[in-house]
């Protein structure tokens, strides 16, 4: 008779069917009896976890120090009273010939279409991408 009323409450049980009071006792029937049939052994460490589970102890929490406001503040400031005290970042820039100039332009000029025309290659495989983002939404939807 146990055997019989310890199978339905495992169907319902798996079925999500049950309530905590039938659940209580097939986790007493799993961890207290001795001699269980062969048949439900294999539930018996699905219900013993569940009593391990409960005396479980996380550990604590380290707490990190933090500096204190006050020295990242006073680094801060040095490292702002070094770069505008050090004379080598503040020399004055050399100027450069005409023809320099021009071959700067022209330089500067070629850099410039070349990023135009990654940049318009780059929109259209980010616009595939977020068609694909598009897609793995719509299907996880479907799945769901």
């Amino acid at each position: 008779m146990e055997a019989k009323k310890i199978k339905t409450l495992l169907e319902r049980y798996f079925e999500g069917a049950t309530s905590l009071a039938e659940e209580k006792i097939l986790r007493n029937y799993f961890s207290t009896s001795e001699n269980i049939p062969k048949m439900f052994l294999r539930y018996r460490p699905l219900f013993v976890y569940y009593q391990r589970a409960k005396l479980d102890k996380f550990p604590k929490k380290k707490r990190l120090i933090k500096p204190s406001f006050w020295y990242v503040t006073a680094a801060a400031s040095v490292a702002i009273l070094v770069y505008f005290t050090n004379p080598l970042l503040t020399q004055n820039q050399q100027t450069l010939s005409p023809s320099e100039q021009e071959a700067a332009m022209a330089v500067y000029q070629e850099l410039k279409s070349n990023l135009i025309t990654v940049s318009s290659h780059y929109n259209v495989g980010a616009q595939k991408i977020a068609y694909l983002d598009y897609w793995n939404q719509t299907t996880e939807k479907l799945i769901k």
